[in-house]
C-alpha cells in the first residue's frame, strides 16, 4: 500500500509522459503481485472502489478530533481525503501497513457496516502519503488516470532484450485478453510463461497507424493507381467488435466506450471487428464533432441525450469477419469484404466511407478542401491507402497517409499563463487565449507554448512584467484594448463549451507566433470564428 501511495502522490506532481511513464515502470517492477497488477487497475481505470463515503470519513475523523478544529482545517485544506490524512491522530498498536491486495480484497468483502473499522484500522497503520492514497482509491475518488498508451509504452521498455516482442501493438494485444491482476501477463513479459492466450471474445485489435502529411505536402510523385483515396471525418476514430456474443466499441487507445453508446451497439448486427469513424447525425449526414462530444463524457446517460445525438459508424476497413482474421490480406481485399458486410447489416447506423475516384493527385488538393457534395461537408481532410497494404499496427513504409486541409486561423489575445510541470522547457508553459465577445475579452481555448527564439522571450518577460493576479500557479496577464500580447492561433473546428464564458471553445488550437504588428483592441470577436457551433 506504502508504495502505491508514493507511486500516486508522485504521478500526481507531474504530468510529462516520460515522467510517468518510469515512475510506473519502477513500480511495476518493485512491487509484488497482485498488488502492482491492482494498482495498474486502479490507475488506468479498470478497477473502481466505492465503499468509503464522504460523511464516513468525516465521522471517522470526528471521532478522532474536535469537530470545529476538522471543519475550520477542512475549510483551509479543501479536500476532503488530503484533510483527514493531515489531521488523523495515530493511536499506535501492533498494526502493520497494509498491502494493497488485502486493502482491495477486504473492501470488496466488506459488508457496509464492516467497511468503517476497517478504514480506522488502515488509517492508524499507514503515514500520511498512506492515508491519503487509501481514502482515495476507497472512495473511488482516484482522478490520476493513465492512458493505455503510457501503460504500453512503459511495458515496452520493460525487458530491452525483448523489445520486439515487447512492442506496444504487442501488448495492447494482450492487455486486453487479460484481466486484473494481470499476473499472467507480468509473468509473460517477465519471461516466466507463455504468452497469454488471445482467443477472448471481444478484444481489442491495435489499430493501423497513420502518418500525417504536410499541409502544404507534394504529393505530385504519387501514382494513383496504387493508392486508394477516403475522406477524414470530423468524428472519432473507433473499433466496433461483435465477436461470440460479445459486443464492444473502444477508441483509438483501447478505451471502452460501449457504456456511453448502448443505442449503437443494440441495433448493429454485424459479425466482426470493423475500424470506423464514430460520427454524430444530423438530418441524416455526418454532424460536426461538436454535436457528438456531448455523448463522450455525459453525467447522466438518457433517452433525451441519445435522441438529440443520434450517432453512426463511418466504416473504413475490415480486420476479422466470419472467424477469420484479414489483417494479413490487402486493403483491396479487406474492402471488398467490409463493403459485402455493410450491405448485409443493411442498418443507416453503419455506412461504408466512400472512395474518392482521381487520376492525378493535382485533383485530391481541390477535393481536400471543397468537398463536392453536402453530405461530405463533416471531412476534415483525406485519408490515401497503398491497396496491398496489410493492416499493421507496427512502423511500416505502408501506413496510412492524412492529409488535412489547412487549418483555420485567428488573432487572439493572451489572458493567463500557467506552468504544467513538465520540465521540458519548450512545453512547460499552457496560455490561456480570448477573443472580444460584446466589448469584452473572453477565453475560447488553452495552447502549450512552444515558441523559441525572440517569440518566447517576448512571452516570458510579459508573464513575469504584467501579470495582474495570481491564482496559484495561474497568471493573469494585463489584457485591454492598447495594452497586451496579441497571437497568432490556428484551429481545426470550434464546439460548444459550458467551461467558457464564450460558450464555445476551439478543436486542436495550436499557438503559431505572435502577431506583433496590431494591438488587442484588432484582434478577432467570437462571431468571425470559422465552422462555429450550430444553436
Amino acid at each position: 500500500m506504502q508504495a502505491f501511495a508514493v507511486l500516486l502522490e508522485r504521478l500526481s506532481l507531474t504530468t510529462s509522459h516520460a515522467a510517468r511513464r518510469v515512475l510506473l515502470l519502477d513500480y511495476l517492477k518493485a512491487a509484488p503481485d497482485p498488488d502492482r497488477g491492482l494498482g495498474l487497475a486502479l490507475l488506468t481505470g479498470d478497477l473502481k472502489i466505492t465503499r468509503a463515503k464522504p460523511a464516513m470519513m468525516r465521522q471517522l475523523a470526528e471521532s478522532r478530533i474536535d469537530t470545529e478544529l476538522f471543519h475550520l482545517t477542512h475549510e483551509f485544506v479543501g479536500d476532503l481525503a488530503e484533510t483527514v490524512s493531515l489531521v488523523w491522530p495515530v493511536r499506535r498498536a501492533v498494526n502493520r501497513a497494509p498491502d494493497l491486495s488485502e486493502v482491495v480484497e477486504g473492501l470488496s468483502r466488506a459488508t457496509p457496516s464492516d467497511v468503517p473499522a476497517l478504514i480506522e484500522a488502515w488509517l492508524d497503520a499507514l503515514d500520511i502519503d498512506g492515508r491519503w492514497a487509501l481514502l482515495k482509491l476507497s472512495s473511488g475518488a482516484v482522478k490520476i488516470r493513465l492512458p493505455l498508451a503510457l501503460v504500453f509504452d512503459a511495458l515496452a521498455g520493460w525487458r530491452p532484450e525483448r523489445s520486439q516482442m515487447l512492442s506496444p501493438s504487442m501488448l495492447a494485444e494482450v492487455w486486453h485478453a487479460t484481466r486484473a491482476p494481470y499476473i499472467g501477463l507480468f509473468d509473460w513479459i517477465e519471461g516466466r510463461g507463455p504468452r497469454p492466450d488471445l482467443a477472448v471474445a471481444g478484444r481489442f485489435r491495435p489499430l493501423m497507424r497513420t502518418r500525417p502529411l504536410d499541409v502544404a505536402a507534394d504529393l505530385s510523385g504519387l501514382i494513383p493507381t496504387r493508392y486508394a483515396a477516403e475522406w477524414k471525418w470530423d468524428g472519432l476514430r473507433v473499433q466496433a467488435v461483435r465477436e461470440g456474443g460479445v459486443a464492444r466499441l473502444y477508441s483509438q487507445t483501447g478505451q471502452d466506450l460501449t457504456p456511453a453508446f448502448p443505442d449503437l451497439m443494440r441495433g448493429l448486427t454485424f459479425d466482426g471487428v470493423i475500424d470506423a469513424e464514430l460520427a454524430a447525425l444530423r438530418d441524416g449526414d455526418a454532424a460536426p464533432f461538436s454535436d457528438l462530444a456531448p455523448r463522450l463524457k455525459p453525467r447522466t446517460l438518457n433517452t433525451r441525450l441519445i435522441a438529440d445525438h443520434p450517432v453512426a459508424l463511418i466504416a473504413f476497413d475490415l480486420l476479422y469477419a466470419a472467424g477469420a482474421d484479414l489483417r494479413d490480406l490487402g486493403f483491396k481485399q479487406r474492402r471488398e469484404r467490409l463493403e459485402t458486410l455493410v450491405r448485409e447489416q443493411a442498418d443507416d447506423r453503419l455506412r461504408v466511407s466512400p472512395l474518392i475516384s482521381f487520376d492525378d493527385p493535382s485533383q485530391l488538393a481541390a477535393l481536400r478542401n471543397s468537398p463536392p457534395a453536402p453530405g461530405l461537408g463533416q471531412t476534415i481532410g483525406l485519408v490515401l491507402k497503398p491497396w496491398d497494404a496489410p493492416y499493421l499496427s507496427g512502423p511500416s513504409d505502408q501506413l496510412w497517409l492524412t492529409w488535412k486541409r489547412a487549418p483555420n486561423r485567428m488573432n487572439a489575445v493572451l489572458l493567463y499563463a500557467q506552468r504544467n510541470g513538465d520540465p521540458t522547457p519548450r512545453t512547460a508553459l499552457e496560455l490561456t487565449f480570448g477573443l472580444w465577445k460584446d466589448g469584452v475579452l473572453t477565453p475560447v481555448g488553452k495552447a502549450l507554448c512552444t515558441l523559441a527564439g525572440e517569440d518566447r522571450k517576448r512571452i516570458e518577460h510579459f508573464i513575469r512584467d504584467h501579470t495582474v493576479e495570481r491564482f496559484g500557479p495561474v497568471r493573469r496577464l494585463r489584457a485591454e484594448p492598447d495594452h497586451g500580447l496579441v497571437a497568432a492561433i490556428s484551429y481545426e473546428g470550434v464546439q460548444q463549451s459550458r467551461r467558457h464564458k464564450s460558450g464555445i471553445t476551439l478543436r486542436a488550437p495550436t499557438l503559431e507566433g505572435l502577431r506583433h504588428d496590431i494591438s488587442p483592441a484588432q484582434a478577432d470577436t467570437t462571431d468571425s470564428l470559422a465552422h462555429a457551433p450550430s444553436a
